[in-house]
């Protein structure tokens, strides 16, 4: 059973992993509004560029990006990474054929260690479309804060103001990478039509997003609409 509200990780120490990246999103929205969010938006307005097929692929991510903290040894994780793909992988193996796991070797960038495990399609070469999943292992030598909260009883993910935050730089990105771009503007819509629906966040989690709308270089009235929704004060369901 899942809390109602999250709570700040507590003796979050002793567990080595937060999910960050896309897969936080989602974990957040589904933790908050439920296992069928899209269904509370029948009603509002979306923005142009923007449909339901999109925003049902923001809540469907093909990877899983963890960040190891720092104490914590990588070839362990990344054990225990391939392990929960094995066990994934039992529940499809009649409709994903036959498959492989492969633990990447570690490399570092910019004081970053990277490591990825892959489950891939079995063929002699495969390439970025024979990857079936993936799970992206990072560990800074430096000391990241993730305003992580626990949603579960070991399942840490970054907090919402670092959601917000990181989605919006992704919106600002060099031409050529518009499809994340769009994405991005896709998640930072979602969480404003639910939390206009349904609100979950604190005031200051609300107008960081108010401020994360008026700053996509992406112009649209539907944004305007939800920014100042939001700035206004909230009247909680729960």
């Amino acid at each position: 059973m899942i809390k109602t509200q999250p709570l700040p990780a507590t003796n979050n120490n002793t567990f080595p992993v937060i999910i960050v990246g896309s897969a936080s999103f989602e974990q957040y929205v589904y933790f908050h509004w439920g296992p069928n969010p899209l269904e509370l938006l029948k009603d509002l307005l979306l923005p142009e560029g923007i449909n339901k097929k999109l925003l049902k692929i923001t809540l469907t991510p093909r990877d899983i990006d963890i960040s190891v903290k720092k104490g914590f040894l990588m070839e362990e994780i990344a054990h225990t990474a391939s392990k929960w793909i094995k066990n994934a992988r039992s529940d499809y193996k009649p409709e994903l054929g036959k498959t492989r796991i492969e633990k990447g070797e570690e490399s570092t960038e910019n004081n970053i260690i990277i490591r990825r495990v892959l489950l891939l399609k079995d063929k002699p070469d495969p390439r970025a479309e024979d990857i079936v999943y993936a799970v992206d292992l990072s560990q800074s030598n430096g000391v990241e804060d993730y305003n992580e909260l626990e949603i579960r009883t070991h399942l840490l993910i970054q907090g919402v103001d670092r959601i917000i935050q990181s989605e919006l730089k992704f919106t600002k990105l060099p031409p050529g990478m518009e499809e994340r771009a769009l994405k991005a503007i896709a998640r930072l819509y979602l969480l404003a039509a639910l939390e206009t629906v349904k609100p979950k966040l604190n005031q200051l989690s609300r107008g960081l997003l108010a401020g994360a709308l008026r700053d996509i270089p992406y112009h649209d009235p539907v944004f305007d609409q939800f920014a100042q929704s939001l700035e206004g004060s909230p009247l909680y369901v729960f």
